[in-house]
């Protein structure tokens, strides 16, 4: 016994079904034909051709697919009649109500076992679609396949032409995937510009709440192919791959890359890469979806383009000039000794390079004195970094939220030690800042401290994060 919703899961259940109403269709012709007259020996002004496609072949719960019936009406003249019918699959939900028709065309009442129903008046020479959307309902049996039909017949020239029937069938699936790509499509880019692309294939699937088995994509292969007008950067591949043996709902495959836009680029728009995704679904099926392009487009430098690219051309050459100068100044320094202090002027740590001064206490002692004096006094501004200078070294000073740094250097200009001992100053802070918060005086929670001034002492912050700061500082100045 079978039901409404088996009634085109048969394709020649199908097909047979849209026989009938095209038969019907021709009876309706009425004075265009007798019964067992040949039809082709009638004069006809115009001859169809006639095709039924849709945009995909898989679709899981939710899917948007797009039906297309195209009428190819050849010679000269119209056609005085045509009629168009389309049946769905009961799990395909078609939007009807938004359908697009040629001019002419109406929706009439549908007979038994069809769904939407055109019919049309005066239909010329040339292409004529008939355009609906439907998707997968998300209560729908998520495997099996689904058949649409479509059929109808045109009356032109004395004769009655049967269209059709002709099916399209859509393999049904509970996996659903959103291929996307992080790049804006409605922005553009320059000559030189470099940009960064990703493509991302997402498991979005529907209604898979305690049926992960049903929505799990298995074999997942995500290709990426670069356009040849784009740079990559060396050794990138201008194909990439992203593979998941096993992708659940909610996960995804991605792949990322760098290119840069060449100075001789076309001004337009054009593809910039094509993704290409596969899998297997729950049934052991092979997917292939359709092709996923992302476009760039290239616009033409402006005047004010051209400026800011010189202002921050220039700008770039300074820092880099001035960075140079910094990172050559902090290669020629040599750090002697580091004093690790709370902000409240208790010693943490105390790193030396020579031996014989860490034997000599005495000595040790007075620096530090010297040091704790010169915060204690220092206090009184509100800047973080002081210089010293006692037993001819030179010594900085930097004062973090938590911690006090201080470096004794006995080789260089103490100004190219400031930016190290920020850097040290920082991860000790990032590391450590909830036990420094909340001092107790055990010196086993600083584990990582000895390791940053080693580090520090070592040359570990030269030319580091404090550098570009110091630089700006440094055009500031001489403006």
């Amino acid at each position: 016994m079978s039901t409404g919703n088996d009634r085109f899961r048969n394709p020649v259940r199908a097909a047979l079904a849209v026989l009938g109403i095209l038969a019907l269709v021709l009876l309706a012709a009425g004075s265009s034909a007798s019964i067992g007259e040949d039809l082709s020996t009638r004069p006809s002004a115009l001859t169809p051709e006639f095709a039924f496609v849709a945009n995909r072949t898989v679709a899981g719960r939710g899917d948007p697919i797009r039906f297309t019936a195209t009428l190819t009406l050849s010679g000269s003249g119209s056609n005085p009649q045509t009629w168009l019918n389309l049946s769905f699959d009961p799990r395909i939900v078609p939007d009807l109500a938004n359908a697009t028709a040629p001019p002419g065309c109406a929706r009439v009442a549908p007979p038994i076992g069809v769904d939407g129903a055109w019919e049309c008046d005066g239909l010329r020479a040339g292409a004529h679609a008939w355009v609906v959307t439907g998707a997968v309902g998300a209560g729908a049996d998520p495997l099996g396949t689904a058949i649409v039909v479509a059929g109808g017949a045109t009356v032109g020239g004395g004769t009655t032409w049967g269209l059709g029937p002709e099916t399209v069938t859509v393999a049904l699936s509970a996996i659903r995937f959103l291929v996307t790509s992080d790049f804006d499509p409605g922005a553009s880019v320059l000559p030189r510009e470099r940009v960064f692309l990703s493509v991302k294939a997402n498991n979005s699937s529907l209604g898979c709440e305690g049926d992960e088995a049903n929505c799990t994509a298995r074999n997942v292969v995500l290709r990426v192919v670069v356009a040849d007008w784009l740079f990559l950067d060396p050794g990138t591949p201008r194909v990439r791959y992203a593979n998941a043996s096993a992708l659940t709902n909610g996960s995804h495959v991605a792949v990322e890359f760098n290119a840069v836009v060449p100075s001789d680029a076309t001004i337009g728009s054009a593809d910039a890469l094509r993704a290409y995704l596969t899998y297997d679904d729950p049934d052991g099926r092979p997917i292939a979806y359709p092709p996923y392009a992302v476009s760039l487009t290239v616009r033409a430098p402006s005047t004010f383009d051209l400026i800011a690219v010189a202002v921050l051309t220039g700008a770039f050459a300074v820092l880099l000039t001035v960075g140079g100068l910094l990172f050559a100044g902090q290669r020629g320094l040599r750090i002697e000794e580091v004093f690790l202090m709370h902000r409240n002027g208790v010693l943490l740590d105390h790193k030396s390079r020579s031996t014989s001064l860490r034997k000599d206490e005495e000595l040790v002692a007075s620096m530090l004195v010297a040091i704790q004096d010169f915060v204690r006094d220092s206090f009184r501004t509100e800047g973080t970094l002081d210089e010293l200078r006692f037993t001819g070294r030179r010594a900085a000073i930097v004062r973090g939220k938590r911690v006090i740094l201080a470096g004794i250097i006995s080789r260089g200009d103490v100004t190219y030690l400031v930016p190290q001992l920020r850097g040290a100053v920082a991860d000790l802070e990032r590391v450590h800042g909830k036990v420094l918060e909340d001092w107790d005086g055990r010196m086993s929670r600083l584990e990582q401290a000895g390791g940053i001034i080693d580090r520090l002492m070592a040359g570990g912050y030269r030319a580091g994060r404090g550098w570009i700061g110091d630089a700006r500082a440094w055009i500031r100045g001489a403006r």
